[in-house]
């Protein structure tokens, strides 16, 4: 069973990342800031993390400089979820490490597809 590490500050985003992902199958944890995705990071050996850039105590951006700095998570999918997206942002985010982006609010189909695309 492939293992999803998302961080959300969002408990309305929160619950359906979770009921999505546990239809489909994958096995979740949630986090609400980047420190503790840090530590779920540490307890559990993810296939793919799912990253809210703006969040309390650890944001995206700087959770990320630290999961990239780390050897088991260099070549891990890191996906940006953010409710700025604008033109260009893909590729900034991109540039920060991250493997791609999806926009708040997201579709379930939207969703579907980029698991697939990452964890299939």
């Amino acid at each position: 069973m492939k293992t999803i590490l998302f961080a959300d500050d969002d408990d309305d985003n929160s619950e359906l990342l979770l009921e999505l992902f546990t239809l489909l199958t994958y096995r979740a944890f949630r986090a609400t800031n980047g420190r503790q995705l840090l530590d779920l990071a540490e307890k559990h050996v993810p296939n793919l993390i799912i990253l809210d850039i703006e969040m309390p105590v650890m944001d995206g951006l700087e959770t990320i400089q630290i999961l990239r700095k780390d050897p088991r998570f260099q070549q891990l999918p890191i996906l940006a979820l953010t409710a700025t997206a604008l033109q260009g942002d893909r590729e900034q985010f991109q540039k920060q490490g991250f493997t791609d982006c999806m926009s708040k609010p997201f579709t379930v189909p939207s969703l579907a597809r980029m698991l697939s695309k990452f964890l299939d």
